[in-house]
């Protein structure tokens, strides 16, 4: 599954530490992050 999601950060600024919180909420399936990015 790849999703895109977006976001108006442009009050933000790029410099820093960013996080990614991922919540799996449905305990019948198990799955795992391969990769993500951040793009300005």
């Amino acid at each position: 599954m790849a999703r895109i999601f977006t976001v108006d950060a442009s009050a933000e600024t790029a410099d820093g530490r960013w996080r990614l919180r991922v919540s799996d909420k449905i305990i019948a399936f198990h799955g795992h992050l391969d990769a993500w990015a951040l793009q300005f």
